[in-house]
């Protein structure tokens, strides 16, 4: 392309399109797009600063507003809720029995009776000098115990027996107290004699006296509530079973006594006090009602 003088002598030339451009002046390249798209405006430095404002939230979310209280939980919607949605932060309540439940005299449950060992070694730590005869059985004199036994009979154990027991290889009983002697004689196993069987007696009829003494003032008709309980519940006779050793555990007595509660609350149904002692016995380990209990040759005497 060559180069053409304008009206004025200077030289010019000519673009693509025929227009003549002066020469030695830079034709300005043409903004590629994305030079114009990223290119700012020029702003004039005495106008008010303007504020940017954020995008228009145009989205609506597709689920329920999270609670301010739960916003932590990651739990996917629609997930069913759980069994217990208390509310964190809830304190306990006092009472959580389902609704509908019907109140209970005692929700623990009965406890069932010790082994005859270790009910042998209970009553034995349950006997008292006033339990005691006169002539009340003793050991013979050169019989030694062992501080096991001793443990084992509830005889609280002095530092002289723990000397003697080292020496000697155990402790001489006829040197023990006749109340240690006693303790001794009704934890071993094996048939009483007649002599430390009334000391049992005399022991399980204190232990009863005392837990309907300290009963009584809580039920209006204790007295005959109380024979009732025991009628519905141990075999025998009353008097005959307040005196048998093997009926004065905790859990024989603890029968009674919410036998009782029932027996002295108004409106009672009495056949829910029948099926409760029914239950009872059965935990017990006891007969059902009406069962002869007595040994063979004990009805032929009849």
């Amino acid at each position: 392309m060559a180069a053409q003088p304008t009206s004025r002598g200077a030289l010019s030339d000519t673009d693509e399109s025929g227009t003549a451009v002066p020469v030695g002046v830079a034709s300005a390249p043409a903004p590629s797009p994305s030079q114009g798209a990223s290119a700012r405006p020029h702003r004039d430095p005495t106008a008010p600063a303007q504020r940017s404002e954020p995008p228009a939230f145009t989205g609506r979310p597709s689920g329920p507003a999270p609670d301010a209280g739960t916003a932590e939980d990651d739990t996917p919607l629609g997930t069913p809720p759980s069994e217990d949605d208390t509310p964190l932060g809830t304190p306990p309540s006092e009472d959580d029995t389902p609704l509908g439940t019907p109140p209970s005299e005692d929700d623990t449950p009965l406890r069932t009776p010790p082994s005859e060992d270790i009910h042998r070694r209970w009553i034995a730590g349950q006997v008292s000098a006033d339990d005691l005869p006169g002539d009340a059985p003793r050991l013979p004199g050169t019989e030694t115990v062992t501080l096991a036994e001793l443990r084992d009979a509830g005889v609280e154990i002095t530092p002289g027996m723990d000397v003697e027991a080292q020496l000697g290889g155990g402790v001489r009983g006829g040197g023990l107290a006749p109340l240690d002697q006693v303790r001794l004689l009704l934890a071993r196993p094996g048939p009483w004699p007649d002599a430390l069987d009334s000391v049992a007696a005399t022991v399980s009829r204190r232990i009863w006296h005392t837990a309907f003494t300290d009963f009584e003032g809580t039920t209006p008709n204790a007295a005959q509530a109380w024979r009732t309980a025991l009628g519905l519940l141990l075999p025998g006779e009353p008097d005959a079973v307040l005196a048998d050793w093997r009926y004065a555990a905790e859990a024989y007595r603890d029968a009674v006594r919410r036998l009782v509660g029932l027996l002295a609350a108004e409106g009672t149904d009495p056949r829910t006090i029948a099926r409760l002692a029914a239950r009872y016995r059965e935990i017990l380990g006891l007969p059902p009602l009406g069962t002869d209990t007595r040994q063979p040759d004990e009805r032929s005497e009849r």
